[in-house]
């Protein structure tokens, strides 16, 4: 059973990881050529990304490494017990390079082995972190303001 459970989950976060890097138009292309049982779908508790995001994203991953030829999970880890969420590192190798990222997932409770929702697509791209769905950055933070001096009466 453990096996089974693993292999699913592996299997499921790779076919995620892959379909949240390609764009829309060749995720769709790839599904009339082979429809995929998986199919990516959003966490209801993520804002899933519009078309225009997904492409914009898939565009900047293309253009740090080409055409996706192979994603590997690289290391996995579980936090929480009652809807436990899951991390996932991973490596996508493509064309001209790989590009290194985490994906987070959400489980549908009660299901075995678990059904993953993905809620979150990291990934690492010229030293400058991109997420899917894009997350709100912080600002930098202000210089502080200059120490007034005290002035003696």
């Amino acid at each position: 059973l453990q096996t089974t459970v693993i292999d699913s989950m592996e299997s499921q976060a790779t076919a995620a990881i892959e379909e949240g890097l390609r764009s829309p138009a060749a995720a769709a292309a790839d599904a009339a050529a082979a429809p995929a049982a998986d199919a990516l779908v959003w966490d209801d508790a993520a804002h899933a990304p519009d078309e225009a995001e997904r492409a914009a994203f898939a565009t900047a991953v293309a253009a740090q490494m080409g055409a996706l030829r192979q994603v590997s999970i690289t290391n996995r880890s579980v936090q929480g017990l009652a809807e436990p969420t899951i991390t996932t590192a991973f490596n996508a190798n493509g064309d001209r390079g790989t590009v290194f990222g985490t994906a987070t997932f959400a489980t549908v409770p009660g299901t075995v082995p678990p059904v993953l929702r993905l809620r979150l697509l990291t990934v690492e791209l010229a030293g400058v972190r991109q997420t899917l769905p894009a997350t709100e950055t912080p600002s930098t933070p202000a210089a502080p303001a200059p120490a007034t001096e005290a002035t003696k009466p």
